[in-house]
């Protein structure tokens, strides 16, 4: 009767946490409580794993869709049968950003739409039984009391689905689509999104023709004040036509992440008569404080300048915890 007994869970031991969830066209999968509470065991994981330290797993879902793939560097078309969405790309991405965007894109969107509404509390099994065990499992309840009745609401259910939610807002295929969805489609990706627990590096490019192509300034700004707070690296690149609200927005969920090391400011200037370097002592300020950035990069920008230069010294001298600086084509070069 125990969930934490079944056979599935020596599967996941021996697949080190790995799962790969094969979707159908209306997603009915993730309406199981069987298949939802696998996927929990592998993004939330549980303290009664038999394991003395549960791994972080990993989490990919594919589908049957028939598309044309063009490769990145040739431009080589390949007919496939299935596309997936994996957290940090596959290994074939190599962790380049414009090849996880080029096997993703064509994800189907309304799929993802279907994801963002799942709740594992509203999950169902052919056993009432089954369902009953496996919530009271979730919320931490003992053997000899899985046949209580579970709650209705749960702090475990909600980190779940944020997580379950996040996983899908994070992709490519989600934020590309969401550009062109109506204001209550965009929110509620951007929501998901900064509800997610994903790690790792979190790349935003606005270059034109990428998947932010057409992304208003108000939706850019709401953009990166949505960013995931578990990300631990942040690149942000082409960003050049957005105004000080854009900034001051990503200055202020920058300082807000948890654990972010690295922080890329690429190809991006400030609008306004003021240019950069305003902009850039706010930057300055807020590292001056930041506990947990040990890397920034700032390469072709105009955030640094001959009249700043002094004030970021200032600041970055009060910084205990970056250990390495980059620039190029910063200021007057630039």
């Amino acid at each position: 009767d125990d969930p934490m007994r079944c056979r599935f869970m020596k599967a996941i031991r021996i697949a080190r946490s790995r799962y790969i969830s094969i979707l159908d066209k209306e997603a009915i999968s993730f309406t199981t409580i069987w298949n939802l509470f696998q996927i929990y065991l592998i993004l939330v994981g549980s303290k009664k794993a038999e394991e003395e330290e549960p791994k972080e797993g990993l989490w990919s879902t594919y589908t049957a869709h028939t598309h044309t793939y063009k490769e990145l560097d040739n431009n080589d078309e390949e007919e496939r049968k299935a596309v997936g969405v994996i957290l940090g790309g596959s290994t074939s991405d190599l962790g380049i950003f414009d090849r996880i965007t080029t096997r993703e894109s064509s994800f189907p969107y309304e799929l993802i739409e279907k994801a963002l509404s799942i709740s594992l509390e509203d999950g169902w099994a052919a056993s009432e039984k089954d369902r009953v065990h496996i919530l009271n499992t979730i919320v931490g309840c003992s053997v000899e009391n899985l046949n209580a009745v579970p709650p209705t609401r749960h702090g475990k259910y909600e980190e779940f689905n944020n997580n379950f939610r996040g996983s899908f807002a994070s992709s490519v295929a989600a934020l590309q689509n969401a550009v062109t969805e109506s204001d209550r489609g965009w929110n509620k990706v951007i929501k998901a999104f900064s509800k997610g627990a994903v790690r790792g590096l979190m790349v935003l490019d606005f270059k034109s023709g990428g998947i932010f192509d057409g992304l208003t300034g108000a939706r850019a700004t709401q953009l990166v004040a949505h960013l995931p707070l578990t990300i631990d690296r942040l690149h942000i690149w082409n960003a050049e036509y957005y105004g000080i609200e854009f900034w001051d927005a990503l200055i202020e969920r920058v300082q807000q992440f948890h654990n972010v090391k690295e922080l890329t400011i690429e190809k991006m200037l400030v609008v306004g008569e003021d240019g950069g370097q305003d902009v850039g002592l706010m930057l300055a300020k807020m590292l001056s404080t930041n506990t947990t950035i040990e890397r920034l990069n700032l390469w072709n920008t105009d955030l640094i300048g001959t009249d700043s230069v002094e004030q970021w010294g200032d600041a970055l001298m009060k910084n205990n915890t970056m250990t390495e600086l980059n620039l190029k084509g910063i200021g007057d070069d630039w």
